[in-house]
């Protein structure tokens, strides 16, 4: 077995296993002006009825519950059967938080449940990307320099200045070379190397590497020798879902965005914005070339809507 077939084995034993999770979900589906719902994969849970729909909220309530918009109006339909939960009337709404939203109704803003039943105003906050995600400052490695006699044995001292270790890892290290070059090592192996302005490392064996206006993009699985990149990027963003600890790269190339995969066949940059919601981290919302919006699986890029 080649390598590379290990490591595509890999990937598509844990896109599986976060796919098991994901198949009893509910995604908003967008078709022209109307917005039904749909599966994982795309089949039909409820027609296009409504004029917007918010991302299921998956929390610590029995519901599930996404915010729907119809004739100006808002309300709430549960997942399981994509049904009515909370009546369509308010004038506004937020999603749900934690068991709770916001809506506002004949000039009058007050906080719900679950049940529809008036709460107390303290009960709700509003969603947050941190609710549902840690940013990349949380995740940042720091490096400290390393004394020369203290240099790993496997220093290779007639080409290295200088040598920094990264704390958050025992074996990893960053050199700077003779020849200005920048060389990320982990052990006796290189797997970074180039004239890099800079080499940052977050946790969860993400690498960002800096030259003038590129970026370069590695990532591998935890406990993987074997990761995935991308070069000539113009900007990544990423973040880390706080529910199962998985990277979700967003990534710009030729003013245009899309999700990066790790071996995934086809890296599509197609989108004008692309932005993670609040409400869940499973789905990102994108802005289509027609200046309107749909969603698209975080991890993968599968899209639930149709231009």
């Amino acid at each position: 077995m080649t390598i590379t077939t290990t490591k595509r084995l890999t990937i598509i034993i844990l896109l599986l296993l976060e796919m098991t999770v994901l198949y009893a979900q509910r995604f908003p589906y967008k078709d022209g002006e109307k917005w039904g719902v749909v599966s994982l994969t795309g089949s039909t849970k409820l027609g296009l009825i409504y004029d917007d729909i918010s991302p299921f909220v998956y929390d610590n309530t029995s519901k599930n519950l996404a915010r729907v918009k119809l004739n100006n109006k808002y309300g709430f339909i549960e997942s399981r059967f994509c049904s009515v939960e909370i009546p369509i009337i308010y004038d506004d709404a937020t999603s749900f938080n934690n068991g709770f939203a916001q809506v506002s109704k004949n000039g009058e803003k007050y906080v719900i449940n679950e049940f529809g039943q008036k709460a107390s105003n303290d009960s709700f906050t509003p969603s947050k990307i941190t609710d549902v995600y840690y940013l990349p400052s949380e995740l940042k490695v720091y490096t400290q320099k390393i004394k020369k006699e203290n240099w790993p044995k496997f220093v290779d001292e007639n080409n290295v200045i200088e040598a920094y270790k990264y704390t958050e890892y025992d074996s990893l290290y960053i050199s700077i070379n003779q020849d200005n070059s920048l060389r990320l090592h982990e052990g006796t192996w290189s797997f970074i190397s180039g004239n890099y302005d800079s080499i940052l490392v977050y946790k969860n064996y993400i690498f960002l590497a800096y030259n003038d206006n590129s970026i370069s993009l590695y990532h591998r699985e935890e406990g993987s020798k074997f990761g995935d990149f991308e070069t000539d990027l113009n900007d990544v963003r990423f973040l880390l879902k706080k529910d199962n600890n998985k990277p979700v790269f967003m990534v710009k190339k030729d003013s245009l965005w899309g999700v990066w995969q790790p071996e995934r066949l086809k890296n599509e940059y197609k989108y004008k914005t692309i932005e993670p919601c609040p409400e869940s981290s499973n789905v990102l919302k994108v802005n289509l070339s027609n200046d309107s919006y749909g969603y698209i699986l975080s991890t993968v890029g599968w899209e639930y809507f149709k231009e």
